[in-house]
């Protein structure tokens, strides 16, 4: 249990990588940037791989580097992916609410038809 830094965040209280993992992650991750004067020059992106400026990645508190890891143009792409399949997620959910709405009215009016009074509560006579 040495081999694993405490953590308040988990129920068992430790972080789910050993320290050796999260070591070399952290030499992995700084060897992937170019540093200029202690700060970070470029950036590789984890989405194309391809190594740009850091004015191409938005910004990311989270981050070790503040950066977030996929760059701008990648994450474009994905949000416009999103957007356009929730949209057409809610254009089928506005088809299914009036499908539902046509129904019940003609429900509705097959019970006036048949003289039954809809708007007893059932149960009442």
């Amino acid at each position: 249990m040495e081999q694993f830094s405490p953590s308040k965040q988990t129920k068992d209280g430790l972080y789910a990588k050993c320290r050796d993992c999260v070591s070399s992650y952290r030499k992995r991750l700084a060897a992937d940037r170019v540093r200029e004067g202690g700060e970070v020059a470029s950036k590789t992106c984890s989405r194309c791989s391809e190594t740009k400026s850091c004015d191409q990645f938005t910004h990311n508190s989270v981050s070790v580097d503040r950066l977030s890891s996929w760059c701008k143009t990648c994450s474009r792409a994905v949000n416009r992916v999103n957007a356009k399949k929730r949209g057409e997620e809610l254009l089928v959910l506005r088809q299914k609410v009036v499908h539902y709405q046509n129904v019940t009215e003609r429900y509705r009016r097959l019970l006036v038809e048949a003289g039954i009074d809809f708007t007893k509560e059932a149960g009442e006579e």
